[in-house]
């Protein structure tokens, strides 16, 4: 059974984030919101013989295949999302590590920044104006 943590938003208390650990051969449940996230599950379920770490917010939705799974069951199992920031920045694209502070989608200001035409990142400003990189 995968272990999960909700995070909540700092400002308003709607969920900022979900992150979930799924073990080794667990199936990776499928998504509800369209055609995107469809072939998104089928890619998240493409390595079931690793560990995968899952984060559903409204900055996006992204499966990692590598982690260190130790610490980050115990971030996970603890709440603790600046370890998670720690482990990797995009295992927590809804929290700035300068406010500490979880924030949910309505209080991002975000854009993407692209390379000759490609998708390069995903940038974002929290609302205390600190900008990072939420996603590449």
């Amino acid at each position: 059974m995968a272990i999960s943590h909700v995070f909540s938003c700092d400002r308003c208390s709607a969920e900022a984030g979900r992150v979930s650990l799924f073990a080794r051969g667990e199936p990776v449940p499928r998504r509800t919101r369209g055609d995107t996230d469809g072939v998104m599950s089928h890619s998240d379920n493409s390595s079931p013989e690793k560990p995968r770490l899952q984060v559903l917010s409204d900055l996006g939705d992204i499966t990692m295949f590598e982690c260190d799974v130790a610490a980050t069951l115990a971030a996970l199992g603890a709440g603790n999302a600046r370890a998670l920031h720690a482990l990797d920045s995009e295992f927590v694209p809804f929290w700035c590590p300068r406010c500490g502070a979880s924030f949910c989608g309505q209080h991002w200001v975000t854009w993407d920044l692209f390379d000759d035409g490609f998708f390069d990142e995903k940038r974002g400003r929290c609302p205390a104006g600190h900008e990072r990189r939420l996603f590449d």
